[in-house]
């Protein structure tokens, strides 16, 4: 019971997170990118999740690697380029 409730409150942050970099993303493009030609905008996601068990790193009484998986692991990263070449990435 408790592993179902702390997996679902673990979606809807998750949800709620990518809620929030959109509307972000939303308010830049309309704001200042619309006024300023030349902007570039890219995003990108990955699923890092290690495709066989391994050892987990932090865990000294553990004998034995992982077991299974719960939730998978993504990396996402947003890039912005100006018309001067100026860029930021952030990850």
């Amino acid at each position: 019971m408790m592993r179902s409730a702390l997996l679902k409150l673990a979606h809807n942050g998750a949800r709620c997170r990518a809620l929030c970099a959109l509307l972000v993303l939303c308010a830049l493009s309309a704001g200042c990118f619309a006024a300023t030609p030349g902007f570039r905008v890219g995003l990108g996601r990955a699923d890092i999740t290690p495709g066989r068990p391994i050892w987990m790193a932090g865990y000294a009484s553990r004998n034995h690697p992982s077991v299974g998986v719960i939730s998978r692991l993504s990396a996402k990263a947003l890039a912005i380029e100006d018309g001067e070449h100026h860029r930021v990435v952030i990850v």
